[in-house]
């Protein structure tokens, strides 16, 4: 049965973030410092998948647009970053409604592994028009690699929404720069990031950045419990 995602609280992973404290905000932060920090001032950009917003609305350099096939989340992301950034509501299966190579980034966070190997050939064929020539892709899905299945398996227990039935197409490093070649990207790279930094925020928020900053980055590049790829459009 396909998921509502109607289901999930109108800005929840918003309130989430803002929550800033314990394991599941950290998270959010930490991943979407990963993405900021691949963000280039000057570039207009396309967060596909954007939710309530959060990322562009807290992140970004003020010249991006969000879209998402939810219309509550939209509204909730134009009420609370309308004066920052542009949102707009989007309907599934269909292209994005913007000219060819408008882009010169386009992030998609945690969204690929929502969707059908169908859906997916749609939206990377869609990302494949709207990137300008040499054009980034960065994108992120759980490591399905890594012990990320346990994890998730915590999560969907303790967490308010579960991913049991949203997560229904699972990818490893190996998988993720396979699907990308296929579509005609250039310059891939594809590596793990996230792994036991979030969880000191269960004891202190800032002890967990400290972890961040020093854990062994070619260990959370190897066995992190997310993938974080950049791909240049040819």
């Amino acid at each position: 049965m396909k998921y509502n995602y109607s289901q999930i609280p109108v800005g929840y992973y918003d309130t989430l973030h803002n929550k800033r404290s314990g394991l599941q905000s950290k998270w959010h932060w930490l991943k979407f410092l990963k993405f900021k920090d691949s963000l280039r001032p000057g570039d207009l950009h396309l967060d596909i998948g954007c939710g309530p917003g959060t990322f562009i609305g807290n992140y970004s350099f003020g010249n991006s647009t969000g879209v998402d096939i939810a219309l509550t989340q939209i509204k909730y992301a134009k009420k609370k970053y309308g004066s920052k950034c542009q949102f707009l509501h989007v309907s599934p299966n269909t292209p994005l409604p913007f000219e060819d190579q408008k882009f010169d980034t386009i992030s998609m966070i945690e969204l690929i592994e929502h969707l059908t190997d169908r859906q997916i050939n749609d939206l990377l064929s869609d990302v494949k028009r709207l990137l300008k020539k040499d054009g980034r892709l960065l994108l992120s899905t759980p490591n399905y690699g890594s012990a990320w299945p346990i994890l998730e398996k915590f999560v969907n227990l303790i967490g308010v929404v579960s991913y049991e039935d949203q997560h229904i197409n699972r990818f490893n490093k190996k998988r993720l720069k396979m699907l990308l070649q296929m579509y005609g990207f250039e310059k891939i790279n594809v590596e793990s990031y996230l792994f036991t930094a979030p969880f000191f925020a269960s004891v202190n928020w800032n002890f967990s950045d400290l972890i961040n900053k020093f854990e062994p980055k070619w260990i959370t590049r190897k066995i992190g419990f997310l993938l974080f790829a950049q791909a240049q459009n040819s």
